[in-house]
């Protein structure tokens, strides 16, 4: 069950920071820029723990393939076409940060807590929080 859980996290946190890596260009704001960016390496460092797990177990991550990619970078340019405001990057990301909340609760909840080492569930909730915080930071720029 770890490995399941840890390839969750690794997955969803590498989907945050393409995600962001893909909106940067569109951003002009320094002080959005930075803390974007400040998300992204949030993001990185959930992922490289994640993976390290998994290469400790002999599973090593798995690359999220381009097919499952292209819907995302495809939403960010039809939803910044015509609005590259603050305030509609920072809802889109608050979104995302939303349903990362939903999938890795939904995750933990799924797991057999006896089957599962305490570091697992910990990233799995770190990771929780850690969107949450995004959230309430992003707030500030609606």
């Amino acid at each position: 069950m770890n490995t399941d859980l840890y390839r969750h996290i690794y997955k969803n946190a590498e989907m945050g920071y393409d995600t962001i890596a893909k909106l940067l260009s569109k951003v002009t704001d320094d002080r959005f820029r930075a803390e974007l960016t400040m998300q992204m390496e949030g993001y990185k460092r959930i992922s490289d723990m994640a993976a390290s797990r998994l290469k400790s177990i002999n599973q090593p991550p798995k690359p999220i393939s381009i097919a499952k990619k292209l819907p995302v970078r495809a939403g960010i340019a039809v939803n910044t076409l015509f609005d590259r405001s603050v305030s509609h990057i920072a809802e889109m990301m608050i979104n995302g940060s939303s349903m990362g909340i939903v999938e890795i609760t939904k995750k933990l909840n799924s797991v057999n807590l006896r089957d599962c080492e305490e570091e697992a569930l910990n990233l799995g909730r770190d990771v929780a929080g850690f969107e949450q915080q995004n959230i309430e930071r992003l707030k500030s720029y609606l």
